[in-house]
């Protein structure tokens, strides 16, 4: 659309043939184009001046340098060689103002690292700080995060039962679990994790029968087992009287940190499938549609909701919602295939996240899709008269 009328010639023109596709009242045609641009001209010439007086009020520079508690600008002037503000009492910060308008911090050249010691310099509360919590960088300033808990996990088997003895096993149905959580009536399915060898220290059991269960339990695969479980032990670090407002920080910076290393780590392949086979399936699917539309419309169809109702039942494990059971059903169903199922795909189909406050967000994510799924399902049935005229039209064009 440009930034003047049409003139009445070409108005002329093309009535005739807009008339004949789509006969009806002549439309009432009025210039608002100049005055839309006029309009359009004035908030850009607003924006400009609201930016310049911006920068002649404010610090530009407080964008991507932090403050320390002298008010110095953590990369600038004498503290040009810390470029990082730490923030070491945060809970003490939220306490006094929730906002953190007002926040402690210190130039480090650096985010430090978790258990480092970090010595303060003038106006101090405190000599020196230790770090509880990992941060990441974020212009300028070391943000906070939960750090993930050390989750173990190890494949038990309930029936046929254990049978435990005290000295080294001999069979794999001997090993058996822990007393003080109840696990000992289970033998395990495959090597232990950390926390069940902890155990048997804990129970009195000396390192050459703990290494001979080891080994033994590492030989259970293949083995009949009709009831299969799961024992998981998790274990985190968490300020002792931490409140809720910095509760609520680190419960968002934590997944923000976690899906961006993610990312970071992944970038290659999210890159070639993102990109390249985008416009690789955009490139076949252009080929394929002359030929034979239907099919492939009803392939894409299929395959948006089958990504969508398996990317539903993610959520719903995630968030406690799924059991799970599906999701082994269809490692195990892969596994007959040979097709070997990654450990985060695994947990991600078939265990629960650790996280009470991720768990919450993930169960009202898969109700809002489980919905928005029906609506798309609804919608797409009564479009159907509408695709089929589509596909008329492209099958008559081809």
């Amino acid at each position: 659309m440009g930034c003047c009328c049409l003139s009445h010639e070409s108005a002329e023109i093309e009535e005739p043939l807009r008339i004949r596709a789509n006969p009806g009242p002549p439309p009432r045609r009025r210039c608002t184009d100049f005055p839309c641009c006029i309009l359009f001209a004035a908030v850009l010439v607003g924006n400009g001046i609201l930016l310049v007086l911006f920068g002649q009020v404010g610090d530009l520079r407080r964008i991507d340098h932090g403050r320390d508690h002298d008010g110095n600008l953590c990369g600038l002037g004498t503290e040009a060689a810390r470029a990082y503000a730490f923030y070491p009492d945060l809970e003490t910060d939220f306490a006094k103002d929730p906002s953190l308008q007002q926040r402690y911090g210190i130039c480090l050249p650096g985010c430090p690292a978790v258990g480092s010691t970090v010595e303060d310099y003038g106006n101090m509360r405190q000599a020196e700080w230790v770090v509880l919590q990992p941060s990441f960088a974020v212009f300028g300033r070391c943000v906070p995060y939960q750090r993930p808990a050390d989750q173990s996990s190890t494949k038990l088997c309930a029936s046929p039962a254990c049978e435990p003895i005290a000295g080294a096993p001999t069979k794999p149905q001997q090993v058996c679990g822990l007393k003080r959580d109840g696990t000992d009536k289970y033998w395990l399915l495959e090597h232990p994790d950390t926390s069940i060898e902890d155990g048997w220290r804990a129970e009195g059991a000396d390192s050459a029968v703990i290494s001979a269960r080891a080994t033994m339990a590492g030989t259970s695969k293949g083995l009949d087992c009709r009831q299969q479980l799961r024992r998981e032990a998790d274990v985190s670090i968490r300020p002792l009287d931490d409140s809720m407002a910095y509760n609520l920080l680190t419960s968002v910076t934590s997944p923000v940190y976690s899906v961006g290393n993610s990312i970071s780590s992944n970038y290659a392949l999210i890159l070639g499938l993102g990109v390249v086979g985008s416009a690789v399936m955009s490139v076949i699917i252009m080929l394929l549609f002359p030929i034979c539309a239907p099919p492939v419309l009803l392939s894409l169809l299929v395959v948006v909701f089958v990504a969508l109702i398996l990317t539903d039942y993610v959520l719903f494990v995630q968030g406690g919602i799924a059991s799970g059971r599906t999701g082994a059903q269809l490692q195990q169903f892969l596994s007959s295939l040979s097709i070997t199922v990654p450990s985060g795909a695994e947990s991600l189909l078939t265990q629960a996240s650790s996280n009470q406050a991720t768990m919450q967000w993930f169960a009202v994510s898969g109700c809002l899709l489980a919905v928005a799924i029906m609506l798309l399902a609804c919608t797409v049935l009564s479009l159907a008269k509408q695709f089929r005229v589509v596909l008329a039209l492209l099958s008559e064009a081809a």
